[in-house]
């Protein structure tokens, strides 16, 4: 995980979890894994976060996609072929 930060600054590590807020500070915190030991970053100072995706997790999704697309296209043409067109002039519609 990449922390930016307002000023410009940033830190890579490993993102461990949150703590806070509590009664006495109202600050949530991100527990990076940062060298050479962990550090808390306060949510409010961050400007963005960066996760890198490694493996094949983009395409697999992609996939599901792409399949959950068709189906919907295949379901919306069987719909239309099925309906019964009545397209004569005494105001039936369908």
């Amino acid at each position: 995980m990449r922390v930016w930060f307002g000023n410009g600054q940033r830190i890579d590590g490993r993102y461990l979890g949150v703590v806070g807020p509590t009664p006495r500070d109202p600050e949530t915190y991100l527990i990076i894994d940062a060298d050479p030991k962990p550090k808390l970053v306060a949510a409010s100072q961050v400007k963005s976060l960066g996760v890198e995706v490694l493996g094949k997790g983009w395409l697999y999704g992609g996939l599901i996609g792409l399949v959950v697309d068709v189906t919907l296209v295949v379901i919306a043409v069987v719909s239309v072929n099925n309906m019964e067109w009545n397209l004569q002039s005494n105001g039936n519609h369908w």
